[in-house]
């Protein structure tokens, strides 16, 4: 029987006379429901992108989780009283880093930077991934204390890949007795992630010129750590904690860059009411648009009663005259959707301030997942909506609805 539901819903739907007023609020339904599934699918992809980017940019500079010392005293390694690294099973890299304040001097300029000692090969940093000019650190490379900086730091000092750098590193109070030591280095690579007060910070080198530089053989500021997941870093930061002896503790990449992730969050908190809303306004469409054409098709809903049709089979067409609408709209609204992400992604239409943003574009990362469900909730929804003036179609008197002109 739902056969023929569907041919009479589908005669409905595709009726010349829906080319009246009906016809424009119908296609005015469609619309809605275009609009309403677009803008959720960039919705997602927008606000995954920004989720996506700005954590891989985070994990370039840092680890899922940091070891430390209290007081961020440098410390010797390998130490007895880190054993507890070797004993967990969700721990997949340490990485021994030197991480201290320095002045950097060009020919032309000087800046405070942030000097991080590393060994290259065994980092848990993706800094590698951003190189722009030049190239990254090599194991065994040929230039004594090779340099990697930032694009917005080589823009400061006027520095270029080959050029010579120089680091003072500080230890307490410089004064007569107190003087700075000195490395002269080479810049071997520019890196670029876009992040404002990273790129302009962030100084990488061997972890033996970072040594050299503070007078600390042997020693380091952090353990880096890779997991097997970062989403459960901060459980992993706690059971490690637990391990830990005077004077080390652990934070997870969530605690040490809060701020960031918060803002993450709070973006992520608006996703929720943005797709109620638009679902709202697509129902109401859809609610609408089917009573006003329980109002146009009134004297043939009186003929197919006469003729037969039970109340639940005109419920039925126009449940299905409401999905007709739902899935042209989604059709529409998937296209349109999928077609901008697409286009933002290969073209970059809509630029961003790097400064506030922390990155030059809108970032797209859309899902198979995310289609599913922004598709499964707006046809639920809107068969739902479909049904409530689909009951008032099935209760119209029999003889009334013949009359009616």
């Amino acid at each position: 029987m739902l056969n023929f539901e569907r041919i009479v819903a589908r005669r409905f739907f595709k009726s010349r006379k829906n080319k009246s007023f009906v016809g424009f609020i119908t296609a005015f339904a469609i619309g809605g429901v275009a609009i309403g599934s677009a803008a959720m699918i960039i919705t997602l992809a927008i606000v995954n992108g920004f989720s996506d980017e700005i954590q891989k940019k985070l994990i370039a500079f840092g680890s899922h989780i940091s070891v430390t010392a209290f007081s961020g005293k440098s410390f010797a390694w390998p130490d007895s009283g880190l054993v507890a690294l070797d004993t967990l099973h969700f721990i997949r890299k340490k990485s021994p880093v030197y991480s201290r304040e320095a002045i950097a001097r060009s020919r032309k300029s000087i800046e405070g930077v942030l000097v991080n000692g590393i060994i290259p090969g065994n980092e848990t940093i993706q800094i590698r991934n951003y190189i722009t000019e030049g190239r990254y650190l090599q194991t065994d490379d040929s230039v004594r204390h090779p340099m990697v900086i930032g694009k917005k730091m080589a823009q400061l000092l006027s520095l270029k890949p080959g050029e010579k750098l120089t680091l003072f590193g500080i230890s307490g109070t410089p004064s007569p007795g107190n003087m700075p030591n000195v490395i002269q280095g080479k810049v071997v690579g520019i890196y670029d992630t876009g992040m404002q007060g990273f790129d302009d910070l962030f100084i990488y080198v061997p972890l033996a010129s970072a040594q050299e530089l503070f007078l600390k053989p042997g020693e380091i500021t952090e353990i880096s750590l890779e997991t097997d997941n970062l989403n459960l870093a901060d459980g992993y930061s706690d059971s490690l904690q637990n391990l830990l002896v005077w004077p080390y503790y652990s934070r997870s990449i969530f605690q040490t860059q809060a701020n960031l992730f918060n803002w993450i969050a709070l973006q992520e908190q608006m996703i929720p009411i943005i797709i109620v809303i638009l679902i709202l306004i697509a129902i109401v469409n859809i609610v609408g648009t089917i009573l006003m054409m329980i109002v146009d098709k009134t004297a043939e809903i009186g003929i197919l009663r006469s003729m037969g049709t039970d109340r639940k089979q005109i419920t039925r067409v126009f449940v299905m005259q409401g999905l007709f609408i739902t899935l042209t709209g989604l059709v529409i609204g998937n296209a349109v959707g999928l077609g901008f992400c697409i286009l933002q992604s290969e073209f970059h239409l809509i630029p961003l301030p790097a400064e506030a943003y922390f990155m030059s574009s809108v970032p797209i990362l859309w899902t198979v997942s995310d289609l599913i469900i922004v598709n499964f909730l707006t046809i639920i929804l809107a068969l739902f909506a479909s049904w409530i003036p689909s009951v008032v179609a099935a209760r119209l008197n029999i003889a009334d609805s013949v009359r009616f002109r």
